[in-house]
């Protein structure tokens, strides 16, 4: 959120320096760039929680395909392995 409201900031001030022409009889650009940065910050942060939102179920979703599932494929093969070998050591006569 703290990164979208920077970048929606100096993005409000930039658009708010060079487009101040409806506040030119107040100064133009500077309260141009003052009233583009409170409102590219303020939408700056809006969108950046919704878009950090909107895109959490999919990284989650990604992270559980990618990363998770694996592993856990991978532990169960070995916990497997491991017991077949302990049933057998058991059933014929073990190591020594």
């Amino acid at each position: 959120m703290g990164t979208g409201a920077v970048v929606g900031a100096v993005r409000g001030v930039y658009v708010g320096v060079t487009g101040g022409e409806l506040l030119e009889p107040l100064g133009g650009g500077l309260p141009g760039a003052v009233v583009g940065g409170v409102v590219g910050g303020i939408f700056g942060a809006a969108a950046s929680v919704f878009s950090t939102t909107a895109k959490e179920p999919f990284r989650r979703m990604w992270y559980d395909y990618r990363t998770y599932n694996p592993a856990i494929n991978r532990a169960a093969i070995d916990c497997d392995a491991e017991a077949r070998g302990a049933v057998f050591d058991a059933q014929f006569g073990g190591k020594k």
